[in-house]
């Protein structure tokens, strides 16, 4: 956006610039809302993963649940999980592409699998 201002445009331009100032200071300043977490029974959770992009199947999610490697609670007999949970769960099951420590733990991983095979 190459303009040429003027020396009389300046004014209106600068008035402009402080309501969008102004505009955002009051964005800024609005209290947050609190967050109340999202629960979800079983298929939920599953379309939650999916919308976050995790692809998760129901029997990968049972078994997860059933070695309690998952956070959830039992209400009667459906589980209930939380997103909050579900979201700090996924952050500790993923790692950083780069990572020193993720190269040389795929390196061993390859190195056992081929150990196994004979």
């Amino acid at each position: 956006m190459n303009t040429v201002l003027t020396f009389d445009q300046i004014p209106v331009m600068v008035g402009q610039i402080l309501e969008k100032v102004n505009r955002l200071e009051g964005l800024l300043n609005k209290p947050a809302e609190p967050h109340q977490p999202q629960r979800f029974d079983f298929s939920g959770a599953i379309d939650y993963f999916n919308k976050m992009g995790y692809t998760m199947s129901p029997s990968k999610l049972q078994k997860l649940c059933a070695n309690k490697k998952i956070p959830c609670r039992k209400f009667n007999s459906r589980l209930i999980f939380e997103s909050v949970e579900l979201d700090a769960w996924v952050k500790s099951q993923t790692i950083t592409v780069g990572d020193d420590s993720c190269v040389a733990l795929t390196l061993s991983e390859s190195a056992n699998r081929k150990l196994r095979r004979g």
